[in-house]
């Protein structure tokens, strides 16, 4: 059996060594940051291809878990539409880089940001849909549900009379603007063109939908949970959204895996995998994978456990990100010793090898 100890003195203190669970409790959190591109212009006039040229730069880093490289394209765009006072173009750079300070971790920049671009896509005439899903989505890894449901509403409502700017109450604390809606584009692609009413209701009920069975998942309530799955199902039947799609399995997955059905939902998590994949969107890929490790555990099956957590491992090593990395591949470690397999044992020395190369202090 392979021991992965004994490679580097990182691993000397025990708390550096995240097990399977800590890996996915660490993931999941920045799973849900995004929306979905649309395919709304500006109120007078197309957006400026020089700026779409970046943000599509930017959505291309995004996709591939490139947070940071993402982030300063974004500021790019971010500081040409300042200089031009292009609110358009500033509100929904803000959107993007609040999706990625929340991919990144830290919720509440990715908050302040919000209120900018809620500010800003008011001011130009355009709306913000997607801003309140966002916003909705960062309430629902902090479980302030009350807070998801009231977000979720302001994503779906159609009343725009009332447009206060105000961002603080009388008292000084911060509250949320009450903005009109619309559209922004993010950081994922999306439905484009004009679309039949069909597909038009099904893009906007479907975000709204696996938010609410998320949460009823999470909240364990199970029977919620399947009726909004059902509905989404059926609404994605008319639109070809992959990050949705896949969105729909991975809840599909957390709802059998809450209750003991540890082998549909690997197979769902497997199935979020390919899906996204397919779809050349590779940023949340690793977290998938760890999911669907997890599942494997529970299972007992403890070969293709590690095989998953393996490949989360190399995804992590291929952008740099050493210590998860190093860190991934220790919990596989640990599940091979559990299993007969020769073949991910060698692998995953391979793998440690080449990790422990570019470690600090090797």
């Amino acid at each position: 059996m392979i021991n992965l100890l004994k490679y580097h003195h990182f691993l000397k203190n025990d708390s550096c060594c995240g097990t399977l669970q800590s890996i996915v409790f660490a993931c999941c959190v920045t799973t849900l940051c995004v929306g979905c591109r649309s395919s709304m212009q500006k109120k007078n006039g197309g957006s400026d291809p020089a700026l779409t040229r970046i943000s599509d730069r930017a959505t291309e880093l995004y996709n591939l878990g490139g947070i940071e490289g993402a982030q300063e394209e974004y500021f790019k765009v971010l500081k040409q539409a300042w200089a031009s006072d292009d609110a358009y173009e500033s509100g929904t750079a803000a959107y993007h880089l609040a999706a990625c300070y929340f991919s990144a971790g830290d919720a509440e920049k990715a908050k302040d940001w919000l209120i900018d671009s809620r500010y800003e896509l008011n001011r130009c005439g355009a709306s913000c849909q997607n801003v309140w899903l966002l916003e909705a989505k960062i309430a629902r890894v902090e479980k302030r549900y009350d807070d998801v449901a009231y977000l979720l509403q302001r994503s779906t409502s159609e009343n725009t009379s009332d447009t206060s700017l105000s961002i603080f109450d009388g008292e000084g604390d911060r509250v949320l603007p009450k903005i009109q809606l619309a559209s922004v584009r993010t950081p994922l692609g999306g439905v484009r063109g004009k679309l039949p009413k069909q597909r038009e209701q099904a893009a906007e009920d479907l975000p709204v939908l696996l938010m609410k069975a998320a949460v009823a998942v999470e909240r364990s309530e199970l029977s919620e949970a399947k009726m909004h799955l059902k509905e989404a199902e059926r609404q994605l039947s008319f639109v070809d959204q992959p990050e949705w799609q896949a969105e729909w399995y991975r809840i599909s997955g957390d709802l059998a895996f809450s209750t003991g059905q540890a082998k549909r939902a690997a197979e769902f998590y497997d199935q979020e995998a390919d899906t996204l994949s397919s779809a050349g969107l590779y940023r949340d890929l690793p977290k998938v994978l760890t999911q669907s490790a997890n599942a494997y555990e529970s299972g007992k099956q403890f070969d293709v456990a590690a095989d998953q957590l393996c490949r989360a491992a190399r995804l992590y090593f291929g952008r740099s990100e050493y210590e998860l990395a190093w860190q991934t591949v220790q919990a596989a470690g640990n599940l091979s010793e559990k299993s007969e397999d020769a073949t991910i044992e060698v692998r995953l020395r391979l793998l440690a090898e080449q990790i422990i190369n570019e470690l600090p202090g090797n």
